[in-house]
């Protein structure tokens, strides 16, 4: 079998082209990208996600993009690895359902803004939210699977992690745009457990609080003659990544510009607070300075 590698018209060797948005492609610590216009009402199908990646620069966010295919700072495609021993259309379908996101860990999960919410709002809030919290260190990863499909995910529990992504869930609630019937029947409630059921009505997702497992996600599912193949693949490539804690230093904003896009980074910010958690005090975001207001 081959390798996907870059060519010289400007495909990864599988016949998609590699995009070219023009979007920044380095920064020192803050990233902000160019907003497209805001539209309101039923036309706009806009959403957002908060979700946690390593920084633009991190070995780990190079490496997962180049695994995916796709590195969502950038809003372009890339080459896959030339060391991964599977054909170029074999990548492509093992890695297309995660790589439309971007690598990541959701924290909270795409969700259309409420009718009295802006994107200048909710940028407002994700800025106070990180100057809010401070950096820490998740347990050790390993590989795992959920499912049918292979992420990274932290090898031991961590309560600070937890109650990190509960906060994230409950300070950006306020701007969450209630779920149509479509969006629900998407996540096929029939299948879920009654506390699943119940996060989905109240939070929009099914997995949070005690119900979240961080978890970043490297594969679609994966079956096939080949599964062994892949899973060597991945051990062999995340190796230099597993066994090691990963700091959670900074958290990003993405977008779906329209829906079924791929996610791309509109904001990354490091945290940069003293606080771990916020909760204690029920602090949303329509405190003051928080997702109910902009800041001048």
């Amino acid at each position: 079998m081959t390798a996907c590698r870059s060519t010289a018209d400007g495909t990864n060797g599988s016949g998609r082209a590699l995009k070219k948005t023009g979007r920044l492609a380095k920064t020192d610590e803050s990233l902000h990208f160019p907003h497209p216009p805001f539209i309101s009402g039923k036309e706009n199908d806009l959403r957002y996600a908060i979700y946690f990646t390593p920084a633009i620069d991190h070995p780990l966010t190079i490496a997962a993009s180049r695994w995916l295919g796709y590195d969502a700072f950038a809003g372009e495609e890339r080459p896959f690895p030339d060391s991964i021993a599977l054909a170029a259309g074999r990548m492509s379908a093992v890695t297309a359902a995660a790589a439309r996101y971007g690598f990541h860990a959701t924290l909270k999960a795409p969700f259309r803004l409420a009718d009295n919410a802006t994107p200048a709002a909710l940028e407002a809030a994700f800025d106070v939210f990180c100057r809010k919290h401070s950096p820490f260190d998740t347990p050790e990863l390993k590989l795992g699977k959920l499912g049918k499909f292979h992420a990274l995910v932290p090898a031991g529990e961590s309560q600070m992690l937890q109650d990190f992504a509960a906060d994230v869930v409950r300070y950006f609630e306020p701007m969450r745009a209630p779920l149509a019937n479509e969006e629900i029947a998407r996540r096929k409630p029939e299948e879920l457990s009654e506390a699943e059921r119940d996060n989905l009505e109240r939070w929009g997702y099914p997995y949070v609080f005690d119900d979240f497992r961080f978890h970043m996600t490297l594969t679609g599912p994966v079956t096939g003659t080949d599964m062994h193949v892949i899973e060597t693949a991945i051990e062999d490539y995340f190796a230099p990544f597993v066994g090691k804690p990963l700091e959670i230093s900074g958290i990003a904003l993405f977008m779906e510009e329209r829906r079924g896009a791929p996610f791309v980074i509109r904001r990354w910010q490091p945290l940069t607070g003293g606080q771990t958690t916020l909760f204690g005090t029920e602090e949303t975001g329509t405190s003051e300075t928080g997702a109910g207001e902009t800041e001048e």
